[in-house]
């Protein structure tokens, strides 16, 4: 279970069927769920972190497991402490000035947000530059990494709106 919900535990999406732009609000709550996540990281606040997991992923994860919600989100939590204890985030940014927005082919908005991520591992620096997915779940944004096959599988099974999607490719790095 351990895996299938690392697997997932940066995930984040989805929307209505059918093709609209944003409104106001949802431009505005974007940029707040942005910042607040930014903030988060920089302050290993694994609660907020974990709340960028849509419910609906929780719920599917969960399913597949044969274990309640609330345990994915404990075991979420316990996964992303881990990866704390092991890695030291030097720095985390996410580019709101070069936000893609987009639709996909069943017209559901969502938005690519360029991420970097400076890192140190056992010593070595590494710098990570992908793009952050979010996506509107009801009236909250969500944001999910995707740049791994088994979060963008998850991510179509529960918005089938994204079956058609193609998502850039991330990279990581060794820096001084």
């Amino acid at each position: 279970m351990r895996a299938l919900i690392y697997s997932f535990f940066i995930m984040c999406i989805a929307g209505p069927s059918s093709a609209r732009d944003l409104t106001d609000f949802e431009l505005m709550t974007l940029h707040v769920e942005i910042a607040g996540y930014e903030t988060a990281m920089k302050r290993h606040d694994l609660a907020k972190i974990s709340e960028t997991v849509p419910p609906r992923i929780i719920h599917f994860v969960a399913q597949r497991a044969g274990v309640p919600d609330a345990q994915v989100r404990s075991v979420l939590t316990a996964e992303l402490q881990t990866i704390m204890a092991t890695v030291t985030f030097l720095k985390f940014e996410m580019d709101e000035k070069n936000i893609a927005f987009r639709q996909t082919p069943t017209g559901v908005p969502y938005a690519l947000v360029p991420s970097m991520t400076l890192m140190e591992i056992k010593g070595v620096k590494m710098e990570a530059n992908s793009e952050t997915l979010a996506i509107i779940d009801g009236k909250d944004w969500y944001l999910l990494r995707v740049d791994d096959e088994s979060q963008i599988s998850a991510l179509r099974q529960v918005y089938p709106d994204f079956a058609d999607v193609t998502f850039p490719t991330g990279s990581v790095k060794e820096v001084e």
